[in-house]
């Protein structure tokens, strides 16, 4: 019988394989259990809701422009407070439990309006914000037939995401999306 060393003592690869999966059990549980998104489709706008473990999420896609759409997520930081933030909350749980259900909201995105394309802006320079969303393109890139772009303007990264339209469509959303953000930053 296989004998690993742990610490200073030696325990069976079956009591191994038991330790390592009771510890991430509840984590595989959490990613593979998405919530429940309520969603409110007003034709040029899909805004959802989601709870996890009593934390209130949101995710607002909107039409942008000849059917490329942004995809955004926040949460609602406090109860009844009207300040949102791009954060995962620091409770480990719903950290994989929202990640998961973030994904089910593209998934219902790209099954539900078909868009031409997709931009996802992140606001910070969280490197884990990144590669959750750079994860979550190159697998909808690979699952559904788009064109991935992912770049850097200011201190924002972005990912693009098309199919069936030149990239020169997906410039001018994108385009379009940075001048309603800058004249919105500037009232």
């Amino acid at each position: 019988m296989k004998k690993i060393k742990i610490y200073d003592e030696f325990i069976s690869q079956e009591d191994y394989d038991k330790i390592f999966n009771d510890y991430f059990k509840p984590f595989n549980e959490a990613f593979n259990s998405p919530s429940d998104i309520e969603w409110v489709d007003t034709g040029n706008s899909l805004n959802g809701q989601f709870l996890v473990n009593g934390d209130l999420y949101d995710i607002n896609c909107d039409d942008l422009v000849d059917n490329i759409w942004t995809y955004k997520f926040t949460y609602s930081s406090g109860t009844g407070s009207s300040e949102k933030t791009h954060d995962l909350i620091d409770n480990e749980s719903n950290k994989f439990k929202t990640l998961s259900t973030i994904r089910k909201g593209m998934k219902y995105l790209l099954d539900n309006k078909k868009p031409n394309g997709i931009i996802i802006v992140l606001m910070d320079d969280s490197r884990g914000r990144e590669y959750v969303w750079g994860r979550f393109s190159k697998e909808i890139s690979e699952s559904y037939g788009y064109q991935l772009y992912k770049n850097n303007f200011m201190e924002c990264r972005f990912f693009m995401l098309w199919k069936d339209i030149p990239f020169e469509k997906m410039n001018e959303a994108f385009t379009l999306l940075i001048r309603n953000y800058t004249n919105y930053m500037s009232i």
